[in-house]
C-alpha cells in the first residue's frame, strides 16, 4: 500500500435552526441560543463513503438547547438513530462508510 497525499478542504457554515446537512459543507457551527437545533443527516447512500461532518456548538448553549444529529430513516450513528450534543461548546465529527454514520471524535468541555 502506498501513501498518497490528500487535499482536505473544510467549508464552514453557520446555522441557528434545524437544517439538513449538505454534502458541499464539512463543518457546521451551530448556535442553539434561540432553541434546540436538529441536524438532519443525508442518507449515507447519497454522500460518498468517507464524507465527514463536524458539528460544533458555537453558541455555548447546548446544555440548555441540545443539538441533535438525526440519521435518515432507519439509518444509524454508531448504532443509534440520533447523537446529541448536550455540553456547552461540545462538538462531534462523524463519517459515512457508505452504509452508516460513525463517530470519529467527540469533544466535551469540562
Amino acid at each position: 500500500m502506498s501513501y498518497r497525499e490528500m487535499n482536505i478542504k473544510a467549508v464552514f457554515f453557520s446555522k441557528t435552526s434545524t437544517f439538513t446537512a449538505d454534502a458541499k459543507y464539512d463543518v457546521y457551527g451551530v448556535n442553539s441560543s434561540g432553541g434546540a437545533v436538529t441536524v438532519n443527516l443525508p442518507a449515507v447512500g447519497t454522500v460518498p463513503a468517507g464524507k465527514t461532518y463536524t458539528i460544533k456548538d458555537t453558541g455555548g448553549q447546548a446544555s440548555s438547547n441540545n443539538i441533535t444529529l438525526d440519521a435518515s430513516g432507519d439509518q444509524r450513528i454508531d448504532g443509534q438513530t440520533t447523537f446529541v450534543i448536550s455540553t456547552n461548546g461540545g462538538a462531534v465529527t462523524i463519517i459515512s462508510d457508505g452504509a452508516a454514520w460513525s463517530v470519529l471524535n467527540k469533544y466535551v468541555t469540562s
